[in-house]
């Protein structure tokens, strides 16, 4: 073939107009079946409809059925502690939750997600990742494990602990 209107005359397609039609159309693919990601949550229902739940339907939203996140709440797939190892292994496409509750092997699991200087406001977690270098630091410790990509970090819950029972005298 030595150009297109040679190639359209022995295919028997006969016009410019024709030739355009079909040569110049774009291309559209489109999935017959959407793509589905199993997400189990380190948190049960009431907590996940407060944490995860409303992320989750906005992206299935965009997403257009062209992909859909399936949401799980903790241990409903597999127990918490065995989160890691399951989206490994492919039992789960994704998680969310701390990297020490996950038993994730990675160096950096012992901070357990609970930063000290970053539970007074939501956002303390993505500025300490975004601009103060916490997204390399994880990027690089899962970058050491295979079948794992660690997306992104986020702050979701409160937490509070406590250590000894105080009274009212112990205040004073």
């Amino acid at each position: 073939m030595s150009n297109r209107r040679d190639f359209l005359k022995k295919a028997g397609i006969v016009g410019a107009g024709s030739a355009t039609a079909i040569l110049g159309a774009p291309a559209i693919v489109s999935a017959k079946e959407p793509i589905r990601w199993r997400l189990q949550t380190y948190a049960g229902p009431a907590l996940a409809e407060h944490v995860i739940k409303p992320a989750v339907d906005a992206f299935n939203i965009a997403a257009n059925g062209e992909m859909i996140i399936e949401l799980y709440y903790a241990d409903q797939l597999v127990p918490t502690g065995e989160l890691f190892r399951a989206m490994q292994k492919g039992t789960i496409d994704a998680v969310q939750s701390d990297d020490d509750s996950i038993a994730a092997p990675v160096d950096i699991a012992v901070f357990g997600g609970y930063f000290p200087f970053a539970t007074r406001y939501s956002l303390d977690v993505p500025v300490l990742f975004e601009e103060y270098g916490l997204k390399e630091i994880w990027k690089e410790a899962y970058d050491e494990v295979k079948g794992v990509t660690w997306l992104s970090a986020g702050s979701w819950d409160p937490c509070h602990f406590a250590t000894v029972e105080l009274s009212a005298a112990s205040l004073i």
